[in-house]
């Protein structure tokens, strides 16, 4: 007759996936697009800004204080377009005192004169100062 006094074999424990370094790639790449990309409203249509030989540079525009004028002469701002709704809106921003000044992003194609006129009726509308947004090449 035996006596002897045996231990229970120790139950194994079922090893799950080990999904932290899965987490730590994720999270890396994570980290590379938010530092790497450039996070802005795009354009409201396609355009080709107009080249400058001087100028300064100056800072991503605030989409919401940027008018856009296209090839055709379209006009976009914030929400509004064409050209009445355009500046009905800049108009009442500008009396509201919400715009103190516009950034002006016109296609290179877009007519001479009209972006003068624009410009003039920004200035009578309110608006304190009007950039004009080209692309400077020396």
């Amino acid at each position: 007759m035996s006596t002897g006094f045996t231990l229970p074999r120790p139950q194994r424990r079922a090893r799950g996936a080990n999904i932290l370094p899965l987490i730590n790639v994720v999270f890396l790449l994570l980290m590379f697009i938010v530092l790497a990309g450039v996070i802005r409203t795009p354009d409201p249509f396609a355009l080709t800004p107009p080249v400058a030989a001087q100028g300064e540079d100056a800072p991503q525009p605030d989409p919401l204080t940027t008018l856009y004028v296209s090839g055709a002469g379209e006009l976009r701002f914030a929400d509004a377009a064409g050209d009445e709704a355009v500046l009905t809106e800049i108009a009442r921003r500008a009396s509201a005192g919400e715009l103190a000044s516009v950034t002006l992003r016109a296609d290179a194609g877009a007519p001479a004169a009209r972006v003068v006129k624009l410009v003039e009726a920004l200035r009578s509308s309110g608006v304190g100062r009007v950039e004009l947004q080209a692309e400077r090449r020396p």
